[in-house]
């Protein structure tokens, strides 16, 4: 829904990637240059869970890892989103910081 367009296997990940670029610009603009934590750690998390180096495109690990397979590789953000908010929680604090 939020994403616009149709998801397929060869476009699904630039999309969710696209989206979360334009998320993190709107957060910018509103809360400067500090960026959103959360995904920042998750970023972080993701490459150190996968081992991939930093590039360019923040979830190419997932990609990589489902052989280029951009719909496995969507699947397989949301699990690594629910096995990340498992082990880094999303404390009250950190809400807090970020309504500020």
């Amino acid at each position: 829904m939020y994403t616009g367009g149709s998801m397929n296997e060869r476009n699904a990940m630039q999309i969710l990637q696209t989206f979360l670029s334009g998320y993190e610009l709107c957060y910018f603009v509103e809360r400067g240059p500090k960026g959103d934590r959360y995904i920042d750690m998750f970023t972080d998390w993701i490459h150190a869970k996968t081992g991939a180096p930093q590039g360019p495109f923040r979830l190419g690990p997932i990609l990589d890892e489902c052989n280029d397979n951009h719909l496995h590789a969507l699947k397989r953000f949301f699990e690594y989103l629910e096995i990340f908010d498992r082990e880094v929680p999303f404390s009250e604090s950190y809400a807090g910081r970020m309504r500020t």
